[in-house]
Parts: structure tokens; C-alpha cells; sequence
């Protein structure tokens, strides 16, 4: 499953009833390197910045909003 996350910073509600097993896989994610000042393939558009419980978050989008379907996620689909 993919999130679509493209304005995640601008409503992060969305995050708020996420299960932590799927915010703990967000938090694992690799950053993007573009948004933390290295240099990454020229096609890219850059991630995503955003706030999650609390904490500042700049993500690379093609690795932090891909989930596994199980069935303690399937409700947030």
C-alpha cells in the first residue's frame, strides 16, 4: 500500500490514527537526501517534510509511504 503524501505537511492529521507499527516503519525510512542537503538522482522531485508526534521528519517519499497490508493496518487503507 501506498501513501499518498504529498501535502502531509500541510495536514498532518492524517498521521494521527496511523497504528505504531506503521509510524514506527515511517520513523525507519531513509531521509531524503535532497531535503537534508546531499545530492540525489536528477529525476527527483525531493520528499517530504513533517511533523509526527512531535518530532520534525524529512522522509524520501519513494521509501517512507510504502506499508505491507496486515490486519492491524487494513482500517487506515
Amino acid at each position: 500500500m501506498r501513501i499518498d503524501a504529498e501535502h502531509i505537511g500541510e495536514h498532518p492529521e492524517g498521521l494521527y490514527s496511523l497504528p505504531d507499527s506503521m509510524k514506527s516503519d515511517i520513523r525507519k525510512a531513509g531521509d531524503c537526501k535532497k531535503l537534508t542537503g546531499f545530492t540525489c538522482t536528477p529525476t527527483c522531485t525531493a520528499g517530504y517534510t513533517f511533523v509526527m508526534d512531535g518530532q520534525e521528519y524529512r522522509k524520501c517519499k519513494n521509501m517512507a509511504f510504502f506499508h505491507s497490508l496486515t490486519a492491524g493496518n487494513m482500517e487506515h487503507t
